[in-house]
């Protein structure tokens, strides 16, 4: 009767133990625990519609890393500076020796790397050498970021990396961060206050970019040349200086309602785009911000403030034909040429300019 007894509960045991679930818990190599929490696995889609996941695997050892220690407010921090390891799917260690991680930048990673995983905590990331060495990782094709990221460094030249999800964390984005991958869309939170020039140029695989709020840059998208849609979400105010100059092939283009202002050179040169609707709210539209654009229609409608249009706005839309203006619209026309080099200006467009702007064109 006993043995019967005991054999039951064997049974129940080993059901027991292989139903378990695991907890998410995986050792380091120096004998830490580094504990996978809920936003440690990222889901990145790309504009085809397929997805990515990056999930956390045990954390590399930490002889494999170049390491330093500083202090961030008060505390003593790790820095790693280097990886010397040869992981395929690279999981950064959340600690080292019992230090938090805080800076992640890689100069030599092994070019077999094909995802990176790093872990929350971690403030700042970038691969170092790809500044001056921008096909050094050409395998690596996923990135998980942490909702602890506040800064982004360069992943410059990494062709085969087709997306990435920027957490709502990050307020800045370096120079070249991204330039020459293989992006397929990008949305930026509205957490980033700074990008960096060219941080998405020369991303040939752009096709689409989601912006959720303001941020200062330079030509950040300067030759994504297969860029075609640009989604700029409410709560924006501002489109800075040639955020979206040379885009020849952009065709879809959703201003919010928010939007106050559209910088010098925004679109300049976007030979796609055929027609805009300015919001009502924008009260400034600066210097060549749709020089020589594919315009065929504009439509203003009645602001809430008089439009300031400064000179060369519109110049040299050679496809422009008409011109709307709301009723109740009022517009302070400032400098010269706002639409010179338009040669197909219907005469009622012409009319509506001159009555607006209170004389010739």
């Amino acid at each position: 009767m006993k043995k019967a007894i005991w054999a039951v509960l064997i049974v129940l045991f080993a059901v027991s133990c292989s139903g378990k679930k695991e907890t998410g818990t995986a050792s380091a190599s120096s004998g830490e625990k580094a504990t996978a929490s809920s936003g440690e696995n990222a889901t990145a889609k790309s504009s085809g519609g397929s997805t990515g996941t990056v999930k956390a695997g045990t954390p590399a050892p930490a002889s494999d890393f170049d390491v330093s220690l500083s202090t961030k407010d008060g505390v003593d921090v790790v820095l790693i500076t280097d990886y010397k390891g040869k992981a395929k799917n690279l999981t950064i260690p959340a600690t080292i020796e019992d230090y938090p991680v805080f800076s992640v930048s890689i100069k030599s990673l092994n070019p077999n790397v094909e995802q990176l995983f790093i872990p929350e905590g971690v403030e700042s990331v970038g691969l170092q050498d790809n500044i001056n060495n921008p096909v050094a990782f050409p395998n690596l094709r996923a990135v998980s970021l942490p909702n602890t990221l506040k800064s982004i460094g360069s992943f410059n030249g990494c062709i085969n990396l087709n997306s990435i999800i920027i957490p709502s964390s990050v307020t800045y984005i370096v120079n070249n961060a991204f330039k020459g991958t293989g992006l397929q869309s990008v949305a930026i939170p509205s957490s980033v206050e700074t990008i960096g020039p060219n941080a998405f140029s020369e991303s040939k695989s752009l096709t689409s970019v989601e912006i959720f709020g303001n941020f200062r840059s330079f030509l950040p998208f300067w030759k994504c040349d297969n860029l075609k849609t640009v989604i700029i979400n409410e709560g924006v105010t501002e489109i800075g200086e040639s955020t979206f100059n040379g885009l020849k092939l952009l065709e879809t283009l959703k201003l919010p309602e928010s939007l106050t202002s559209i910088g010098t050179e925004a679109f300049k040169d976007s030979t796609s785009l055929t027609s805009i609707v300015i919001p009502k709210g924008v009260n400034a539209i600066y210097s060549k911000a749709f020089e020589n654009s594919g315009l065929t229609e504009i439509t203003i409608l009645k602001n809430d403030e008089v439009l300031e249009l400064y000179n060369d706005a519109f110049k040299d839309c050679k496809n422009l034909v008409t011109v709307n203006f709301e009723d109740g619209a009022t517009i302070n026309f400032i400098g010269t040429g706002h639409f010179s080099g338009c040669p197909n200006l219907s005469l009622k467009s012409q009319a509506a300019i001159k009555k607006a702007k209170g004389g010739g064109l």
